[in-house]
């Protein structure tokens, strides 16, 4: 099944910040897979990872490593609904903002968080 436009644009723009980043954002992968209610149509699922050797650290704050892996799903009807977003392990349960192990819950209020506009890039800076 064919990506939708909203998806093909998530995935140019991840695909973007990979080239522009310098190595900082790392695109991995992508494949369609069933996620979420809507099974009729495949949401696009993105593998990336993200240079966190130099963000500044917390000692009561998420236990970085030099590189994290992350997994975001991408609904069909991106950019009008929010992706999610999930770490490649669960090395992050139990802090806050981190939801069934391993889903980074980056808005508290997507209806008034969430600006379409911003799509994949402002998804990514959001997460940074």
């Amino acid at each position: 099944m064919p990506l939708t436009s909203g998806q093909q644009l998530a995935l140019d723009q991840i695909q973007a910040l990979h080239e522009r980043s310098d190595g900082a954002f790392e695109y991995v992968q992508h494949e369609e897979s069933a996620y979420g209610k809507d099974e009729e149509k495949k949401w696009l699922t993105v593998h990336f990872s993200v240079a966190c050797r130099n963000m500044p650290r917390e000692e009561e704050g998420l236990p970085l490593r030099d590189r994290e892996g992350f997994i975001v799903y991408i609904s069909p009807h991106f950019p009008f609904k929010v992706p999610e977003i999930h770490s490649a392990h669960t090395r992050f349960a139990g802090f806050p903002h981190v939801q069934f192990m391993d889903q980074l819950c980056l808005y508290q209020s997507p209806s008034t968080e969430w600006n379409p506009n911003e799509g994949m890039i402002g998804f990514i800076e959001r997460l940074d």
